[in-house]
């Protein structure tokens, strides 16, 4: 029998140092993030662009490349790397992203740890797995074929912040 090419998803808990993560916590929540939304002017909460290749981010990119080794096959997007600040209680808002971007990490940075302040992710049109928040987590996953959204209108929860990273 012939395996179906699956996409995949990983995540990792206490994926950064502590003191690195209250660093980049601190940076997040002092920074002054933009309104965002997606490619159907659905607001999607706020974001800032910031540049990967800064001094400051070489532990990410290293623990990156160490914890989910796939990652190496793939180049990061440098124009698609961003702060993220959300918290969307008015309807899920699945999808896909463009094909220009094949993977996608996402960090789990600062908020309360809920399950509705998670991602879920999408089979057939229906929930099918959820990653609960809790900081300090990180999920690799193929965001041009798994259709995932913040779960956040689904029940209580509260604004998170997370860094969103795109490969091509």
């Amino acid at each position: 029998m012939k395996e179906k090419n699956i996409p995949m998803i990983a995540f990792k808990d206490n994926f950064l140092s502590k003191k690195y993560l209250t660093i980049l916590q601190d940076l997040a929540t002092n920074l002054q993030m933009l309104p965002s939304f997606n490619g159907k002017g659905k607001d999607i909460g706020s974001r800032l662009a910031f540049n990967l290749n800064d001094e400051m981010f070489n532990e990410l990119r290293l623990k990156i490349k160490e914890d989910f080794p796939l990652s190496k096959k793939f180049n990061i997007d440098n124009e698609a790397t961003f702060f993220h600040l959300r918290h969307s209680l008015l309807e899920p808002l699945p999808h896909v992203d463009d094909g220009k971007h094949k993977y996608n990490f996402l960090f789990f940075l600062k908020g309360e740890e809920l399950l509705n302040n998670g991602t879920g992710f999408y089979h057939n049109q229906k929930l099918s797995a959820h990653v609960g928040f809790i900081e300090n987590r990180a999920i690799f996953f193929e965001g041009s074929k798994i259709w995932h959204t913040n779960l956040q209108h689904f029940d209580k929860s509260s604004p998170r912040y997370t860094l969103l990273i795109f490969f091509k």
